[in-house]
């Protein structure tokens, strides 16, 4: 099976999807940033010590799907492809607005650092204010 049909293997396996993916769309852990200014967006997977960049369906920046999806094709998907094509299809990708500043700052730590704070500050703030996005 082709790194490049998550989809497929999604609904292909609706009974067997990993536990691990089923807690991270339960945990709102797929996020969908959207940029306030440029309106530019970009799906995060938030894991308890690590994000990655994912593009839905084709890539996730985790080591697993660098290693046993691309370079091994020991598997189709990594979790976090699996758990992002269930949030959207399920329409629990949790969205989060964000300035400008902040969007470009959440990208680079991520690439850069595996984990970003300031997307954790925002979803803080976030959630003391009671605001939903």
């Amino acid at each position: 099976m082709s790194y490049r049909s998550v989809e497929k293997y999604v609904t292909s396996v609706s009974s067997n999807i990993p536990e691990r993916a089923l807690e991270a769309v339960r945990e709102s852990r797929v996020l969908l940033l959207i940029s306030r200014g440029s309106r530019r967006r970009l799906f995060v997977f938030k894991s308890r010590d690590r994000d990655y960049l994912i593009i839905p369906r084709i890539l996730c920046t985790c080591k697993d799907y660098e290693f046993n999806v691309v370079f091994r094709r020991s598997k189709p998907a990594c979790y976090h492809l699996i758990a992002t094509e269930l949030a959207i299809r399920e329409g629990r990708v949790r969205e989060v607005s964000v300035g400008d500043a902040d969007f470009s700052n959440i990208l680079y730590e991520v690439v850069y650092d595996g984990f970003s704070r300031t997307l954790r500050r925002v979803i803080a703030e976030k959630n003391s204010t009671g605001s939903s996005s």
